[in-house]
Parts: structure tokens; C-alpha cells; sequence
């Protein structure tokens, strides 16, 4: 297995779940740090919004 690139954010939580099962922690930062082709141009350009009002976005775009 390759060391994935973890994002600072993810760190101290990736390190403990490492001790306790390595294979699932690094499969976790992998499918977390995947692109969406589809999804990444629209986000860019929410990413300009207020946090609660981009919050707000996001979740109606998964919900439906």
C-alpha cells in the first residue's frame, strides 16, 4: 500500500485510526480525496459563498 497524501485537516484523526485499522484508514482518505468530474467546477464556484449559505447549497445538492 502506498502512504496517501492526508489532508492537514484529516491528520490526528487518520493517525489514530491507523492503530486501529491501517488498510480502512487509508481507504477512508483515499474515497475522501477523490475529484468529481461532474461536481468539482460547481463547487469552485460555490466555494465563493458565505460558509452557512455554501452549507446550504451543498446539502440541497445531495439531498436531491
Amino acid at each position: 500500500m502506498s502512504i496517501p497524501v492526508v489532508p492537514k485537516s484529516y491528520r490526528q484523526g487518520y493517525a489514530l485510526a491507523q492503530k486501529h485499522n491501517s488498510e480502512m484508514a487509508q481507504r477512508y482518505i483515499e474515497h475522501t480525496t477523490i475529484g468529481d468530474p461532474q461536481l468539482d467546477p460547481i463547487i469552485e464556484e460555490l466555494s465563493g459563498l458565505p460558509r452557512a449559505q455554501f452549507h446550504q447549497y451543498l446539502r440541497a445538492c445531495v439531498e436531491q
